[in-house]
């Protein structure tokens, strides 16, 4: 069994990629390597929670992921979207390939892990006390996103735990529907009414100080803090670091066309998910009993980073994508060298870029490049089309001029899919994902 991990951030198009890969692993001819790929009909084998799981914590909660539901939503007369999710869900996929020209076949199993991008922004309290989380991340909203959390709780820090739980979940959900991604607990992420936060899963950063460390508000958030770490956050951290194939999921238009203060979100989010890849030098004595407790872990083999959407775009600035997507990873990876000292680079990364469902086609008018969509049966070009520029605006001035120039165009899936075989169109879809698990069929 090969456990793949496909990560996105917030509105990435990762379930879309996902349903769209499952689509065509199932139907499309592969390479002439490939015979056959089915869903796998055995249930995933549990290995249960292990000494430490069952000891201590929960087992990471894995639903399956709903590949036929999604199906009939994009085959439906309205062509819908699926909807988001926030739970970790898994497919299990059975490969039968030729191995040589022995005519000899192979097979094994490939288990795909739909994970949410945003459960990363919690791994970093994995290595943090309650004092020293609460200062990092009214730091981290007050720089780059521009809440100042901190004056906000002095303001009102005479209300009780439940109304200033309030007033930061409003923050936070204030800053996801602004498209920001860093934000902790991720329990929050996705949630719209306060009243399904548990009152165990309710804690917020607070300045903590020698004269208040001792208060019982700040020792019961401080038990909250450490209960979801226990209960939430290791369970994912331990599911994600068994998987020794990585596929990471990045809009890079979307952070093209808003603001410096949500590239800087991204980039910061980018750091912390790439630190998860470096064991040598995160969590210390965490990651030494999780040794102790746990199978020991799979070494990370490859990572695949991919920059979705590439059908908003013409053809010769796809291209474009990926070096501004390279960028970004080579930059964060830097900082993290610089922060840990070393950075485990065992594994190699490829960066590329993909459309699980194209919904353009490329057409050409005089010459020139053009994109156009299908409107009531015939193709129309679109008239503003994102430019991808060589490189990533340096400030805020650079980024209000190039969104002045382009905007993010808003699709529905109403693509014209091949029915004789399902599969959807697409732009690379499946060529870097054989080339990250290539080494299995050596």
């Amino acid at each position: 069994m090969i456990e793949v991990a496909v990560i996105g951030l917030s509105e990435s198009g990762k379930t879309v990629y996902l349903t769209s890969l499952i689509n065509h692993l199932l139907r499309k001819d592969l390479n002439g390597v490939i015979r056959n790929i089915s869903l796998d009909s055995e249930p995933s084998a549990d290995s249960g929670p292990g000494l430490w799981g069952s000891l201590f914590s929960e087992k990471a909660s894995v639903v399956q992921f709903p590949y036929e539901e999604y199906l009939e939503r994009f085959l439906g007369a309205d062509s819908l979207w699926p909807k988001r999710t926030k739970d970790v869900s898994e497919y299990v996929l059975k490969v039968v390939y030729k191995k040589d020209d022995s005519g000899g076949l192979k097979e094994f199993k490939i288990k795909l892990f739909d994970y949410p991008g945003e459960l990363f922004a919690d791994f970093p309290m994995l290595d943090q006390t309650y004092a020293e989380w609460s200062s990092t991340i009214m730091r981290v909203l007050r720089g780059k996103q521009n809440t100042d959390w901190e004056a906000i709780y002095m303001k009102n820090a005479d209300k009780n735990i439940n109304e200033l739980g309030k007033l930061y979940f409003d923050e936070v959900h204030r800053l996801e529907k602004a498209g920001y991604n860093y934000i902790q607990p991720s329990k929050y992420f996705g949630v719209s009414d306060f009243k399904e936060i548990n009152e165990d899963e309710l804690f917020f950063p607070v300045p903590v100080t020698s004269d208040n460390k001792r208060d019982e508000a700040v020792c019961e958030l401080e038990r909250r803090f450490e209960r979801y770490k226990l209960n939430t956050v290791v369970p994912n951290f331990e599911l994600l670091r068994g998987c020794s194939y990585q596929i990471i999921l990045f809009d890079v238009l979307t952070a093209l066309t808003t603001s410096i203060s949500h590239y800087n979100d991204v980039s910061y989010t980018v750091e912390k998910i790439l630190e998860q890849f470096d064991y040598t030098a995160g969590y210390g004595i965490l990651n030494a009993l999780l040794s102790i407790f746990y199978e020991p872990q799979k070494p990370i083999k490859k990572i695949l980073f991919l920059a979705t959407k590439a059908d908003m775009v013409k053809k010769n600035d796809r291209g474009k994508m990926v070096v501004l997507l390279k960028k970004l990873v080579e930059t964060a990876l830097k900082k993290i060298k610089l922060k840990a000292g070393s950075v485990n680079r065992s594994f190699s990364a490829e960066v590329d870029c993909v459309s699980a469902m194209r919904c353009t086609k490329d057409v050409e008018t005089g010459g020139e490049e053009e994109l156009a969509i299908m409107v009531n049966g015939k193709l129309e070009k679109i008239k503003n089309s994102i430019s991808v520029p060589d490189d990533w605006p340096a400030n805020e001035k650079e980024f209000e001029e190039l969104k002045s120039k382009n905007k993010m165009l808003s699709l529905s899936p109403n693509i014209e899919v091949r029915r004789h075989d399902y599969v959807f169109p697409d732009i690379n879809l499946d060529k870097p994902f054989l080339k990250l698990i290539e080494e299995e069929f050596k």
